[in-house]
């Protein structure tokens, strides 16, 4: 299942297994772009899990843009409590 791949590649992540940690994080958001609504809080949560990671390997850009993007969907089709909880789950993180 998808929550087993994310603990896979954190497991991965902890584990020095950098390349595989990242290619598996990249492979889920891209599988719940395809198959979920745009807003669904499984993808929102998808975005900010690459976020994280990429924030802790020199991947602040891109990070800073996936958090944008998932703030602005997320105000847009969900309102802004959820958006606001992702961005203080990634202060608090």
């Amino acid at each position: 299942t998808m929550a087993t791949l994310n603990n896979l590649a954190g497991i991965y992540e902890e584990t020095g297994r950098f390349e595989e940690a990242e290619r598996i994080f990249r492979e889920l958001l891209a599988t719940k772009r395809r198959i979920l609504p745009e807003g669904h809080p499984s993808l929102l949560i998808g975005m900010n899990n690459l976020a994280h990671y990429l924030d802790e390997h020199d991947g602040r850009a891109e990070a800073s843009d996936l958090r944008r993007e998932a703030i602005d969907v997320g105000c847009f089709r969900v309102g802004r409590s959820v958006a606001g909880e992702i961005t203080v789950a990634h202060v608090i993180d």
